[in-house]
């Protein structure tokens, strides 16, 4: 029994197709088969979904952007318990500035930025404090022998100098190793986080689209719903073998090629090739 069908309603009629608002209902589809040929394929998606009675939708989300609208069909079974009334796509992007999760990603971006300007900060603080440590060691050194010519220096004000000195040397070396293996060790960190920041910034520039099938049914129904369309970025070409076995027969055999970047995954369809070409105009 061949199911109802509706193309891609256009012009001035679409206002007129949805005047009901109607319930959009997400449908969860499949790819159930793919036509290969020479620089395009047809995708066939298949779902069931469970319609309210009267004017809803049923929206076929996440789909690439580049799929050739003018190409969308649409078939409900069982025959007769709803109505397609109208076809659309809608075009959105996958993420938009004021997404929580890109929110959250800048936020902790932001942070392990500030943590590696803090200890920037501390690194030059103590570089300048080594080389006061530096200036007063070396000026000691110069001045003590010259006072020792004219007065008795303490022993106890030499030592007190040394011991100084020494210590804030190790404090100085210490802190700069515990800073050097904090940003160290917020390196991967920062790497991962920045890395998960540009992955959700493509997505604010990066669009997909969902097929909106208006159906109107006369009953609370559960829909058999399939949606085809035409898709570019695959291709097919043939490949030839032929082997000679130990007994001097020849076997020819023929394989089919298949490359595609549709943004779609095929794993689990029935795939089938195809040497017409459907961009091509056909004269009668």
């Amino acid at each position: 029994m061949r199911a109802s069908t509706a193309w891609l309603c256009i012009a001035a009629t679409v206002m007129s197709c949805t005047a009901v608002r109607a319930e959009t209902v997400a449908l969860d589809t499949d790819i159930v088969a793919v036509t290969v040929y020479a620089d395009r394929a047809l995708v066939t998606r298949g779902g069931t979904a469970a319609v309210p009675k009267g004017v809803s939708e049923l929206s076929i989300g996440k789909l690439p952007a580049w799929i050739d609208t003018g190409s969308i069909r649409a078939e409900l079974s069982p025959r007769g318990a709803a109505e397609i009334v109208e076809i659309q796509v809608r075009k959105e992007f996958l993420a938009t500035p004021d997404d929580a999760k890109l929110q959250a990603a800048e936020k902790a971006v932001r942070e392990t930025h500030e943590q590696l300007r803090s200890i920037g900060d501390e690194l030059e603080l103590l570089k300048a404090r080594r080389e006061q440590v530096e200036a007063l060691a070396s000026f000691s050194s110069e001045k003590l022998p010259r006072d020792a010519v004219t007065r008795d220096i303490p022993v106890a004000h030499l030592k007190e100098l040394v011991e100084f000195v020494n210590e804030e040397r190790r404090a100085i070396v210490k802190r700069t190793r515990e800073l050097e293996g904090q940003r160290l060790d917020l390196g991967p960190e920062t790497e991962a986080r920045s890395k998960r920041l540009a992955e959700l910034r493509k997505l604010v520039r990066l669009e997909h689209a969902s097929i909106v099938i208006t159906v109107e049914a006369s009953d609370a129904a559960s829909l058999s719903v399939v949606a085809r369309y035409m898709t570019p970025g695959a291709t097919w070409e043939p490949e030839h073998e032929m082997r000679l076995d130990e007994e001097g027969a020849v076997r020819f055999m023929s394989f089919a090629r298949i490359q595609q970047t549709t943004g779609e995954n095929w794993n689990g369809a029935r795939v089938s090739v195809s040497t017409q070409s459907p961009g091509k105009a056909l004269n009668i």
